[in-house]
């Protein structure tokens, strides 16, 4: 009985600890996940709610689109998660294929 009150009292704490981290992280992303520039060949099917896009000069011969306002949250089997801020309470988690992407550049936008 006590090994089973050890875990379940482990399990609260660590759901109370996530709990507070994602509040955390949805008031200050910038403080907690990297901001990140993304560079793209063809345009995202849904940008806007943070995700802001710009039209790049022909003369950028890699990328077509960036997208400024994303952080990086985590990156696993050939795919990017990255949040916008959700500050607003607009903000939202995509999830971006590494195939789409021609470059990302990690630090400020803009």
């Amino acid at each position: 009985l006590m090994a089973i009150s050890l875990f379940w009292m482990t399990e609260r704490v660590a759901t109370t600890q996530a709990e507070a981290r994602v509040v955390e992280i949805q008031q200050d992303p910038e403080s907690w996940l990297g901001p990140v520039v993304i560079f793209t060949q063809a345009r995202l099917s849904t940008p806007g709610d943070g995700l802001a896009e710009t039209a790049l000069s022909s003369k950028e011969k890699d990328a077509r689109y960036r997208y400024d306002g994303a952080y990086l949250l985590q990156r696993s089997g050939g795919q990017l998660f990255l949040v916008t801020d959700w500050s607003g309470g607009k903000g939202r988690l995509i999830m971006l294929p590494e195939n789409q992407i021609a470059r990302l550049e990690f630090g400020p936008g803009r």
